[in-house]
Order: structure tokens, then sequence, then C-alpha cells
């Protein structure tokens, strides 16, 4: 999960085998996402990505 302060820089679609900082789910190819950096030490910044507007709701099985 993302934490601290950081600007979400724009909508986007993410790269393949991504997943949402928000709700740690696999962003489908499709999905508009916000992209955002996180710097990491040492090294580069990192980009991650979150769902654009709300995260979709857990799949659950039939009763």
């Amino acid at each position: 999960m993302v934490t601290g302060t950081h600007d979400w820089e724009y909508v986007t679609y993410a790269p393949r085998g991504e997943t949402c900082a928000a709700c740690l789910r696999p962003v489908q190819q499709l999905d508009p996402v916000r992209r955002a950096t996180v710097e990491h030490q040492p090294g580069r910044p990192q980009a991650v990505y979150r769902h654009a507007g709300t995260c979709p709701l857990p799949q659950v099985a039939p009763a």
C-alpha cells in the first residue's frame, strides 16, 4: 500500500501486471488509473497506480 504524501499526476492506463496501490487488486488492461511516483531509498522514483474513481467491489461467490 502506498503511504505518505504524494500527488496523483494524471489519468492513464497502467502497464500489464500492475496492482492498485489502494485496494491491492490487479489492474485490468483497460481500467483507467491515476499515476503517481514514490521515492525509494536508494534508487529512482517508482511509478504507482490506483483505480481512477472507485476501486472495483470484491467478487462474492454465489451462495
